[in-house]
């Protein structure tokens, strides 16, 4: 099976927008009410069944040698589930536009009660920050770990995760969150028009199965539709190798298609349609960008709500398949490579298909900051309160970016070290925050380990919800390995693993650019 993961990237809880001031007359003051829960791990079992599930991790027999053909067997699966957490040992901070320290929320406040933490929206100021972090200090030595929101992209209420706990024997588990469904196993045979060389099989907007045979294609249903396509095959595709997610980073010409549902399934073979059944069908060219250096590029389509993939587009020019039934405004293209030394992802609708794909000189045209390495560097008290700053790009952005992720991790070569997440306005100097703390503010003026800023371009606030999201890694916090990563938040969003591929598979469909500047 093909898994479908637009971006490493990235279900909606947020609203982008809703924090705000105090209101008015007789009505009680907005509040902000923040929940935290942690990861533990778990054989999955009857009895954590109802549980919702944050990663999983499946587990094979081991190999009968004598039995070189026979399909892995199950073991057993582990799986990421998660417990609210009354106790926490987080701290919840707000700092102010230029990251200054304003005040803190600890466990024990008259603010929080019961595991759940409310306070007056009015109390963050206005481009202030909420910040969730741990604090680990030893003498001199600290370990500090926060992610911080600016207001504009919080909501009034909120669960957040926490980096690994000591948990109670008598925990209960998170059942709230949305769960996958019930999938079913089915084969199906396709009518091959007499001709049984292909690639035949189902995309869906959770995975994808292939065959490279017409007879009896094995796939997965669930509630969705499914586009039932047959592809070029080949001359190195076999039955073993056909599912590998590199089968799908290549180039084949999407000969028949037809979207279907459970009820057009059965004993008779699968009749598709050709395309060039219609005469407004064609195979137009599709010509790769030429400004940049392209390392993937695939077209997806818009079917009741969800998102497929199309047809996977190589990185030079050729012709793709056009299917006029799909409708001319639901194709969407989808790009990644590297741009003038930011690394990107883009996806934007093809207004028009019949007269091809050009791509060649779409980035340039666009308003895209000029890069920079990422580095720390001193700055006055007015942008940061502990007087240093990292450098995000060379100028600032005029392309009207929405929203910036900012991850920095600073080592003071002698055990302390700050991980820090900042989900800010684009900002091409961006001020690193107090914390009260002058071992840990001194640790900003050290080494940079690693740092990576991504900005993000769109006009859907469903993008940047899944932004909000998508950097998550369950397993990895739960074992306590995610502390080198770039990707992962250690106070992220509690979403559930079908929440986040859903939301990543809609991404495929949904307009945006998104922009990744990393240092390693």
């Amino acid at each position: 099976m093909n898994k479908l993961t637009p971006l490493a990237v990235l279900t909606s809880t947020l609203i982008a927008g809703c924090g705000g001031g105090g209101g008015g007359g007789s009505a009680p003051a907005p509040t902000y009410s923040l929940e935290f829960a942690s990861f533990y791990i778990e054989k999955a079992s009857s009895s954590n069944a109802s549980c919702s599930v944050y990663s999983e991790e499946i587990f094979y027999k081991e190999p009968d040698p004598n039995k070189p053909d026979e399909e892995p067997v199950v073991d057993y699966k582990n799986v990421v589930l998660a417990t609210k957490v009354i106790s926490p040992s987080v701290r919840v901070a707000i700092h102010d536009s230029n990251g200054r320290f304003v005040k803190e929320f600890v466990p024990g406040a008259a603010e929080w009660k019961n595991g759940k933490l409310s306070f007056k929206q009015s109390e963050i100021p206005s481009n202030g920050y909420l910040t969730t972090y741990q604090l680990l200090q030893r003498n001199n030595i600290v370990f500090l770990d926060a992610v911080s929101y600016q207001k504009s992209f919080l909501d009034s209420s909120m669960i957040f995760t926490t980096p690994p706990a000591t948990l109670p024997e008598d925990k209960s588990c998170v059942t709230t969150g949305v769960k996958p469904p019930k999938f079913t196993e089915r084969k199906q045979t396709f009518d091959d028009r007499g001709e049984p060389t292909g690639v035949f099989g189902f995309n869906s907007p959770d995975e994808n199965y292939w065959s490279v045979s017409p007879l009896n294609a094995e796939f997965e249903i669930a509630n969705k539709p499914l586009l039932a396509v047959r592809y070029d095959r080949h001359q190195d595709d076999t039955l073993d190798n056909i599912n590998e997610s590199e089968s799908e980073t290549r180039y084949r010409a999407l000969r028949e298609y037809r979207f279907i549902t459970s009820a057009n399934l059965g004993t008779k073979p699968l009749e598709l349609k050709e395309i060039g059944d219609s005469t407004s069908d064609d195979t137009p060219q599709w010509v790769p960008p030429q400004d940049s250096t392209l390392t993937n590029a695939k077209l997806f389509v818009k079917y009741s709500g969800y998102s497929y993939l199309w047809q996977t587009l190589p990185v030079v020019s050729e012709q793709f398949s056009y299917a006029s039934s799909i409708g001319g405004s639901n194709y969407y293209l989808q790009t990644e490579g590297v741009f003038s030394n930011w690394g990107f992802n883009k996806v934007a609708r093809v207004p028009s298909l019949s007269n091809g794909i050009d791509e060649s000189t779409t980035l340039s045209g666009l308003n895209i900051p000029p890069y920079s390495p990422l580095s720390l560097s001193a700055c006055g008290t007015s942008t940061s309160e502990v007087g240093t700053c990292l450098r995000t790009y060379q100028q600032p952005d005029t392309g009207n970016a929405k929203i910036q992720r900012n991850f920095v991790n600073v080592d003071d070569n002698a055990g302390g070290q700050i991980r820090h997440t900042i989900y800010s306005k684009p900002t091409d100097f961006l001020g690193m925050f107090s914390f009260n703390n002058n071992v840990v503010d001194g640790i900003w003026s050290d080494q940079l380990v690693n740092a990576k800023v991504s900005l993000l371009y769109t006009s859907d606030s469903k993008v940047i919800d899944t932004l909000l999201e998508s950097h998550r890694n369950p397993m990895a916090i739960a074992q306590d390995t995610y502390n080198d990563d770039t990707n992962v938040d250690s106070f992220g969003f509690l979403v559930t693993d079908y929440e986040a591929s859903s939301a990543d598979s809609l991404l495929s469909t949904q307009d945006y650019l998104l922009l990744n500047n990393t240092l390693k």
